[in-house]
């Protein structure tokens, strides 16, 4: 309550940049928690601030009072149109496949991170973007390979490698999934969701001693925490 009371009182700052970071922050709370507040600012005078309310906005259009469900459109457009001027830019590319994504406008999502990756073959985040795209579209062959790429090209970025891992064994490779891993979590030990990962595959491929081994590193690193919990009593109730 105390962040989205000064998230609130930004809102009114005479400073657009202090209006933009507020939005950026709205962003962060659940949408059950944030309500509307803020939506004003897609009638706000300064471009750069109503762009940031279309983001900020882009998941509760129905839910807004009139005036600002009237204005959302044009925000939303605006923000659009800068990213079409620097489509030539892979990153715009790849934010412009995720809105029209989420606009549900899929063949042109998939246009945007085409044009991206032929800009640059080599951007991970529009590979790990599409990937997780195709997984959407139940295209799982091609998801994997851009899944797999962008954990190549990037395999400091912990998230990467953990979606390639995962989305290896959403397809059966089980085995493959437990290497990938069990290196991402030497590499990367603060990183709850990949211990937790592995051990639920463990656990799932009837490893039940090398689970509990993992799940007591959760727990020394993650203690008190009710999943961990949870799968330290299911794994210890296996036959």
């Amino acid at each position: 309550p105390t962040e989205m009371e000064a998230v609130m009182n930004a809102f009114a700052d005479p400073d657009p940049l202090v209006r933009i970071g507020a939005l950026r922050a709205l962003r962060s709370f659940p949408s059950n928690a944030r309500g509307t507040s803020g939506s004003h600012l897609l009638r706000d005078p300064v471009r750069g601030v109503r762009i940031e309310a279309a983001l900020a906005f882009l998941d509760q259009q129905d839910l807004l009072p009139l005036d600002d469900a009237r204005a959302y459109p044009e925000a939303l457009g605006e923000y659009e149109d800068s990213l079409l001027t620097s489509a030539s830019n892979p990153d715009a590319a790849v934010r412009l496949a995720e809105l029209e994504s989420h606009l549900g406008s899929t063949d042109a999502a998939r246009r945007f991170y085409r044009h991206a990756l032929r800009v640059n073959p080599d951007f991970a985040a529009a590979h790990h973007a599409f990937g997780l795209f195709m997984v959407r579209e139940r295209n799982h062959d091609d998801a994997l390979v851009h899944l797999r790429r962008a954990a190549e090209l990037n395999p400091d970025n912990w998230r990467y490698v953990y979606v390639y891992g995962v989305a290896e064994n959403s397809v059966g490779s089980g085995d493959k999934a437990l290497r990938i891993l069990d290196d991402a979590w030497l590499k990367f030990p603060n990183e709850f969701d990949i211990g937790f990962a592995l051990a639920t595959m463990l656990r799932d491929q009837g490893e039940r001693e090398q689970a509990i081994h993992i799940v007591g590193e959760l727990d020394t690193r993650f203690p008190d925490n009710a999943s961990v919990n949870a799968l330290f009593e299911n794994i210890s109730n296996m036959n």
